[in-house]
């Protein structure tokens, strides 16, 4: 029947293996009957090996020979038929060709498989699609973690504020890179903010002027803006930088450089200091308008020039750059490259000066992405900070 392994009958009915009969019949169904006939065809290519004898190589020959004469012969001597039951019929099988034990598995019915193999083939091809959907569903997340915008509603207490900025309210924002800011997000800060600081990668290689120029004003409508440049920035318009300052004055938007502007508001005035990404850094200590009393906010790209507040103090700073090492990966952490940046990732953190001042320090994981538009464990973010004063603690600026 089919499903049970071929027996080799003789002409009269009689087993024929192993019964010294030269040839005889099989019975089987139609598919065993198929791979019986492929492995015939395939024993026509074997070449047995000899015995070892001092005439090895010739004896080896020997019986190679007489292994492809006898297999081509075992081939052409099998015919196929079929009998009353609708069995296939090998008649003319060489019983030395046919091995039960060995053909219970070759020329065996499809069905037959282990019901082991069958569940562990099954169980890969679950895992192999349970994995690809798992993939799937990471990247849209990676993708929609990249393009969402969202506005971190925070205060800032600042020691040494003047009591006259207290809810002053900045919107800040950093690494816009390649993004097309969202009009309808954007428009709904009107009236909300006082000011506006950019903090470096405003643009990007390969990015259309004209999207960096809606970008610009979209954010110079919602109040003054001072922007400083980042690493890409330089990349783009490196060494005509004086392209990318006339498109933000074209804007309205205050290219700050490595400059210092006062800030006045209720009869009092506070310096927004500007750390260019090529430096030099710290210029507010040799301004001669600012007096030491003075509070002095940092605005900057890249947190590495932490080096500077750690010689001059100022009352706090502001960053990007880091991009909040953009891919976390679970039991790993950010994909960042350096020590450095692993410990200046984002968040508030607080520097002390040899001056003997402290400088408040928050970085932003900023709105855009580099190389690929992906992020995991790294939200984009900007903020809409209300600047606190707070009493001067003992060490700070």
């Amino acid at each position: 029947m089919a499903g049970e392994p071929a027996e080799a009958v003789g002409y009269d009915g009689s087993s024929a293996v192993g019964s010294g009969e030269p040839l005889g019949s099989v019975r089987t169904g139609a598919f065993a009957a198929d791979r019986f006939r492929e492995r015939l065809c395939g024993l026509s290519h074997r070449t047995p090996q000899g015995s070892p004898s001092p005439n090895g190589l010739r004896d080896g020959s020997r019986a190679r020979t007489r292994g492809r004469r006898r297999a081509a012969a075992a081939q052409r001597s099998v015919s196929f038929g079929t009998d009353s039951a609708d069995q296939v019929v090998l008649r003319n099988v060489d019983p030395a060709v046919l091995d039960p034990a060995r053909d219970a598995a070759v020329v065996g019915d499809p069905d037959d498989r282990s019901e082991v193999a069958m569940a562990i083939k099954f169980g890969w091809k679950q895992a192999l699609a349970a994995a690809a959907g798992v993939a799937a569903g990471v990247g849209v997340h990676m993708v929609k973690e990249a393009m969402a915008f969202r506005v971190e509603h925070e205060d800032v207490h600042i020691p040494g504020l003047p009591p006259e900025f207290d809810g002053y309210r900045v919107y800040f924002i950093a690494d816009i890179h390649r993004r097309a800011l969202p009009e309808a997000e954007i428009a709904a800060l009107l009236g909300k903010v006082d000011i506006v600081w950019i903090a470096g990668d405003l643009t990007d290689r390969g990015v259309p002027e004209e999207r960096t120029r809606a970008n610009m004003r979209m954010l110079r409508k919602l109040g003054p803006a001072y922007a400083v440049y980042g690493n890409h920035d330089y990349e783009a318009y490196m060494p005509n930088m004086e392209k990318l300052d006339r498109l933000l004055e074209e804007c309205a938007v205050k290219p700050l450089g490595s400059k210092n502007v006062p800030l006045h508001r209720n009869g009092s005035t506070i310096w927004l200091a500007g750390i260019d990404d090529l430096g030099p850094a710290g210029m507010w200590r040799g301004d001669p308008r600012i007096r030491r009393e003075d509070c002095v906010l940092v605005l900057m790209h890249d947190p590495k020039w932490v080096v500077a507040l750690r010689r001059i103090s100022a009352n706090y700073a502001f960053a990007g750059h880091t991009h909040g090492g953009q891919i976390s990966l679970p039991l790993v952490g950010p994909a960042a490259s350096k020590p450095f940046y692993k410990t200046y990732l984002d968040g508030t953190h607080f520097i002390d000066s040899e001056d003997g001042g402290m400088t408040g320090l928050r970085i932003t994981r900023g709105i855009g992405t580099s190389h690929f538009p992906l992020r995991l464990g790294s939200p984009a973010e900007t903020h809409l900070l209300t600047l606190r004063s707070a009493p001067k603690m003992e060490g700070t600026r």
